[in-house]
């Protein structure tokens, strides 16, 4: 395992997959550069390696998140046409 996803790890209170930490890695490398754009590095603390590491854990997060949402979206959708299908005329 490499350092970075050790610390991605060390971040996190659940065990993720390599499909979820490979997901992650591109929108939390964006989001590193648009806030080093708007404020800075911070001296290079944020280019550390901790730093991304928690952004890559937040963005893991928010991945199972949407995953969430977006199923539990479906869910409710195919109950709605089931109801309305099954509904006297």
């Amino acid at each position: 395992m490499n350092n970075l996803k050790i610390l991605v790890t060390q971040c996190t209170d659940c065990i993720f997959s390599n499909e979820e930490y490979r997901k992650a890695i591109i929108p939390a490398k964006n989001k590193l550069a648009s806030i080093i754009e708007r404020c800075g590095d911070e001296n290079g603390e944020r280019r550390k390696n901790y730093y991304i590491a928690q952004l890559i854990a937040e963005q893991i997060s928010q991945n199972r998140m949407t995953k969430y949402c977006l199923g539990k979206s479906m869910l409710n959708m195919e109950k709605e046409c089931a109801a309305k299908a099954n509904a006297p005329s």
